[in-house]
């Protein structure tokens, strides 16, 4: 049995062929990982003045990208006035794409390696100008 494993070792080039296994198996860990946290971008708390904040909004890290979840989740309600809106969001971005009674807020370009598109806040508003439902898209 000894000689056999000792055979087999010699013809698979034994510890290094191992070695060279692990080290592509961790190399690909790595790139998985790595990924992730990119994909995800920054989370963080909603704040309204950082979401009105000009530079902040036009570069990197995008700060809207990062509050957008906290603002969906904790801050926007359906029913919403256009007025308390415009106080929380600022007023809205032109987009010639979108129905006029829409509130849109542009987010940022999407997550990946080439971003050609852009993530955008649309609020659609009832007749009466209150909230009705909203969304993330991409153009």
């Amino acid at each position: 049995m000894k000689t056999l494993l000792v055979r087999f070792r010699r013809r698979s080039g034994g510890d290094s062929y191992q070695k060279k296994i692990y080290f592509i198996l961790l190399i690909f860990i790595l790139i998985g990982v790595v990924s992730v946290f990119l994909l995800q971008g920054n989370k963080n708390k909603f704040n309204a003045n950082l979401w009105q904040d000009e530079k902040l909004v036009n570069e990197k890290p995008y700060i809207r990208l990062g509050m957008v979840d906290d603002l969906m989740n904790n801050y926007l309600t359906k029913g919403m006035t256009k007025e308390k809106i415009i106080e929380i969001l600022g007023m809205p971005d032109k987009k010639s794409s979108f129905d006029e009674s829409d509130f849109v807020y542009w987010l940022g370009p999407e997550h990946g390696l080439i971003s050609i598109d852009s993530k955008w806040l649309v609020l659609k508003m009832d007749n009466a100008f209150l909230l009705k439902e909203y969304s993330i898209i991409t153009d």
